[in-house]
Parts: C-alpha cells; sequence; structure tokens
C-alpha cells in the first residue's frame, strides 16, 4: 500500500520505514522547524515521556511508541492502517490506493450513524490518553488518525503533538477537525475553530495552493452538505481540567 519513494521528508521532519522490523520513524530535522503550537512538547520532562511511551504499550488505541526524544521517534507500522484523511504530509501511498480510500470515506462521511458512534470512539481515546499520561495531542486532526478500510480499528498518532494539560483549560473535540482537517475547520471571529463546521476548499485562504493533496482527497465532498446533515448534529465533547 506504501510507495517507499514517497516516504522520505517534508521540511520539518524525515521519515524512515523499516518493513522487515515493523517500524516507522520520524526524525526532525530541527527543533525550530516545528509550528509554535508544538513546541510545547519540547518541554516535556523526561518522567512523562517515559509515561507516555509505557501508556502507548497498553491495550489501547495509541500508536505504540517505541523511541520518544526532543527530535525522533519510533512507532509501530501497520500496514493495513493509513490515515483517514491524507494531506501533502503524509501522501505516502499508491496512487490505486489513494483514490479508492478516497472514494470510500466520501461515503463514510455521509453516514452519521456511523461517523457519529466512530467520533466519540475517538474522543474516549483521547479522554484516557489525557487522564493516564496528564497530556493530550494538540494536533487533533484527520491525517493523524491511522484506520483501516472498514473505519473501526485505528491508532491515534503525532506525538510530536503532545503537550501537557494546563490547569483550567478546556479540551475541545471538533468533529471537523478530526473527521476533515484542522486546515479546513472553519474559524469564529476570534480565529477559535469552530468544532462542527468546514469550510469550502476554495473558501479564502484554504485554497488549493495550500495543500492540493488535502483538496484531490475530499474533491468528493460536498461541504455544505456534510455541515448540514453530519458535522452540526454531532454532539461536540471537551474536556476540562480542574
Amino acid at each position: 500500500m506504501i510507495d517507499l519513494n514517497k516516504v522520505s521528508s517534508t521540511p520539518k521532519s524525515e521519515y524512515e520505514l523499516d518493513k522487515d522490523l515493523g517500524l516507522f520513524i520520524i526524525k526532525s530535522k530541527n527543533d525550530k522547524d516545528f509550528p509554535v503550537e508544538h513546541q510545547g512538547y519540547l518541554n516535556i520532562d523526561q518522567e512523562t515521556i517515559d509515561k507516555v511511551k509505557k501508556y502507548s504499550l497498553l491495550d489501547n488505541n495509541i500508536i505504540e511508541i517505541y523511541e520518544f526524544m526532543k527530535t525522533k521517534r519510533v512507532s509501530k507500522f501497520y500496514p493495513n492502517l493509513i490515515p483517514m484523511v491524507i494531506s501533502k504530509e503524509n501522501n505516502f501511498y499508491e496512487d490505486e490506493v489513494f483514490l479508492k480510500r478516497s472514494k470510500a470515506y466520501t461515503r463514510f462521511l455521509n453516514d452519521f450513524d456511523k461517523l457519529s458512534h466512530l467520533y466519540n470512539r475517538i474522543v474516549d481515546s483521547y479522554i484516557d490518553f489525557i487522564e493516564n499520561t496528564g497530556c493530550y495531542f494538540q494536533d487533533m486532526s484527520g491525517n493523524n488518525i491511522l484506520i483501516d478500510s472498514d473505519y473501526n480499528t485505528f491508532r491515534i498518532i503525532d506525538v510530536f503533538s503532545i503537550e501537557k494539560v494546563a490547569k483550567n483549560q478546556s479540551i475541545v473535540f471538533s468533529p471537523a477537525a478530526i473527521f476533515m482537517s484542522a486546515k479546513l475547520a472553519a474559524l469564529d471571529d476570534e480565529g477559535k475553530v469552530v468544532g462542527n463546521r468546514v469550510v469550502s476548499c476554495y473558501y479564502g485562504f484554504h485554497s488549493a495552493l495550500a495543500d492540493p493533496v488535502l483538496f484531490k482527497y475530499l474533491e468528493g465532498i460536498n461541504f455544505k452538505k456534510i455541515n448540514d446533515t453530519v458535522l452540526s448534529k454531532i454532539n461536540i465533547r471537551t474536556y476540562n481540567k480542574e
């Protein structure tokens, strides 16, 4: 399923795949290459890092982490799981796989019952991670969830976005970001993500030039229909740290 010729690097990271050992390796080229909102991870102490690693190896839906350092992550490789949403950052797949999954995902997004059920399972996994580690995944986006073709078995990835939960922090689990992309989640007047609505690929700064791979993957989706019949009807969940 993976096209090894596409597994190379992005401006901030280098990727390696060891199929024999079943490992996926990410190396950060430089700390400063991380977006500002992700740099908080670099302040996590070693005890917390060890706690995250230990938790990931238990029976849960977090990707198994074998090595976790400031500029390197080694995790389990699942040959039968691919990102729920494929974007330019994770476009490692053969064209046939890309097109087949794009069509299947368009059908899945239009099934409210299945989508709502999966949303709650994903959020349950995020919350269990928070309660057991004191940390959360800052980048909760569809491209950071690996899932099988039945949309049942999944693993949450992007451990470089893990941050400690602050006192009195409120975390919103946005269906728009989780099932589409944080890049497409609509923003309110204060610039905050609107949890249950996405904007068209061609609205304002969300232009095809920003991520042509993402827009190709989602090209069969009617954004207005998804907003009105699916995303707006999901009961948005939150987590509040006291």
